[in-house]
């Protein structure tokens, strides 16, 4: 993932971790006390030498206060300059943990300036035990990380940086490159808007309701109130809304992140065959192979949908299998990056 911000900074998310990264300040979750602890705490610790890591914390006056970051040497890390020890919240006891997470986060970065230095990993912070209850303290720390680099670059537009926020398991990972891809929007190509979904689309999904071509290739499903569509928007998480430029809603396109990743769309069939689809496809489908680090897309299409198996083979999806489902034969498709 790739986020370039006005003066050329940047912010990657990479599946890894950032004790590894050659860069100028690699960032330690550190404790209030400064104290070495499990996970990349440890890891840094052992790593930059466990006395000598201790001695220069133990100069640093503690406890530090949620939110707060420090700087010392890296000792013996040799593939940076200096280590940033960053507090973040546990969300099991603190009221403003949110908060907390940004400022670890916008904290590490104004030091990292402070200290005339210009790239920096980061941990996915506070994703761990630290993350309390959280439903996805992954996707909760990324999106702060995200926030912070955004403000700071915007407060500091003259002074670039490069950010590597590093997810170590593949499911932080996952859930990390999802907040990634919703904070890429809107997306905007020469004739259609792509934009999160929301209430204001509900009339279009009520109107595709009452299509019987769009209905014969979605397996049936019709017939709803607007109060159902109106909840499926509310849990539409990774749906998008394709518009014209005048704001005219026109579809629905998808790209769902699993172990497998899986595009899907569904259009107006008022605007089919006019190259809207494969416009709106193929801008997602760049982002995920460019910005997100995407080997393979797949896409399901009921046999018989010749628009749809039209928009896949103009995109480059190839043939693999079929399958059968709810008594309906469907053709998966598949587009490896180049």
């Amino acid at each position: 993932m790739n986020l370039v911000g006005d003066n050329m900074s940047k912010l990657l998310l990479i599946h890894g971790s950032c004790v590894e990264q050659k860069v100028d300040v690699i960032v330690n979750a550190a404790n209030r006390y400064l104290a070495s602890g499990g996970g990349i705490c440890g890891v840094i610790f052992s790593q930059a030498g466990y006395e000598e890591l201790t001695d220069a914390c133990r100069k640093i006056n503690t406890p530090l206060k949620d939110g707060e970051a420090v700087i010392t040497p890296s000792f013996g890390i040799t593939n940076c300059k200096a280590i940033i020890h960053a507090v973040g919240p546990n969300f099991n006891d603190t009221k403003d943990a949110f908060d907390k997470l940004f400022d670890a986060y916008y904290n590490s970065l104004v030091l990292l300036k402070d200290n005339n230095y210009h790239s920096i990993s980061f941990p996915l912070i506070s994703s761990g035990i630290f993350g309390g209850n959280l439903d996805n303290p992954a996707k909760i720390s990324a999106g702060e990380c995200i926030k912070a680099y955004n403000k700071f670059v915007n407060d500091y537009k003259e002074y670039e940086i490069e950010v590597i926020l590093c997810a170590y398991t593949s499911h932080e990972y996952m859930e990390a490159q999802k907040e990634m891809f919703i904070n890429l929007l809107p997306q905007e190509t020469d004739r259609v808007i792509i934009r999160k979904t929301n209430i204001s689309d509900v009339d279009l999904l009520l109107k595709m309701d009452k299509q019987e071509e769009t209905q014969r290739f979605l397996g049936g499903i019709k017939n709803k109130t607007k109060e159902e569509r109106i909840a499926l928007i509310n849990d539409m998480n990774t749906s998008l809304t394709i518009c014209l430029k005048d704001n005219t809603p026109i579809g629905f396109i998808g790209l769902k992140i699993n172990n497998e990743v899986e595009l899907s769309y569904i259009f107006d069939y008022d605007y089919i065959n006019n190259g809207y689809c494969t416009e709106a496809c193929k801008r997602i489908i760049d982002i995920a192979f460019n910005e997100l680090n995407i080997k393979c897309i797949n896409a399901d299409t009921v046999d018989g949908n010749k628009s749809s198996i039209r928009v896949l083979e103009k995109l480059g999806f190839v043939y693999k299998n079929n399958y059968m489902k709810d008594n309906k034969c469907f053709l998966k498709y598949e587009k490896r990056l180049d």
